[in-house]
């Protein structure tokens, strides 16, 4: 009878098979999580992007400003070495530092620029490195899940097997059981009959002997029994 119900114990092992291979729960928890985490580093990089836009468009205006100046410095030296006058001297020098004003800017919007390129690449650098990290962790999990599944299925067929196996075992042991029974009531059931059997052949004898007893009483009694004088031819005569 046990070995009978092992197909309901494989349709268990399906099921609990595809269950425990199915893990829906898990992978939707990652599946949020690496989405929310992938947003956010999306919006960083994004900052980062639109930061280091925003610096090298300055850099570019700082530096269009400063061709400005340059032309500007240029056409005062020489025009304060063509006329040698004071105010175009002042008018150079006003130009120079015009100049030098737009060149402190440039270097600090530059600066400004290489800090938001290093930035962007660091925050994209993360976002690779935390893209990776959460991968990697979802291929762990799928394969936690499935180890733990493969375990499941494992397990359901060696408690199969030993069942089987003490199923067998069982069989044999009662089988062992009946013919030692079975041998004991043979010989109960001998030790029965050879005793009615003697039983059957003591009153049969019994039965004999008081038979063979009567007889030989009777016989005894009709030798004891006195005959019946006959009259005798002279009695009868006289």
């Amino acid at each position: 009878m046990e070995i009978k119900s092992m197909p309901t114990a494989a349709k268990k092992t399906r099921t609990t098979a595809k269950k425990a291979v199915k893990k829906p729960q898990a992978k939707r928890k990652v599946a949020t999580r690496k989405s929310a985490l992938e947003t956010a580093q999306s919006a960083v990089v994004t900052r980062a992007n639109a930061a280091l836009e925003k610096a090298q468009a300055a850099v570019a205006k700082e530096a269009e400003k400063l061709a400005k100046a340059k032309d500007k410095v240029v056409a005062a030296r020489d025009k304060a070495r063509a006329t040698q006058k004071a105010m175009d001297k002042r008018a150079l020098e006003a130009a120079r530092n015009a100049m030098a004003s737009v060149e402190e800017r440039v270097k600090g919007v530059r600066q400004k620029a290489q800090a938001a390129k290093i930035q962007l690449e660091k925050a994209t650098l993360e976002a690779r490195v935390e893209a990776t990290r959460l991968r990697l962790q979802e291929k762990l999990l799928e394969r936690k899940a499935e180890l733990a599944a493969k375990a499941e299925l494992s397990k359901i067929r060696a408690l199969a097997k030993h069942a089987e196996a003490w199923s067998k075992r069982r069989a044999r042991a009662d089988a062992k059981k009946l013919k030692d029974a079975e041998a004991r009531l043979e010989k109960q059931f001998k030790a029965v009959e050879k005793k009615a059997q003697a039983r059957i052949k003591a009153l049969d004898k019994a039965v004999e002997d008081k038979l063979s007893g009567k007889t030989a009483k009777a016989g005894a009694k009709r030798r004891g029994r006195p005959q019946a004088s006959r009259p005798s031819a002279q009695g009868s005569s006289g």
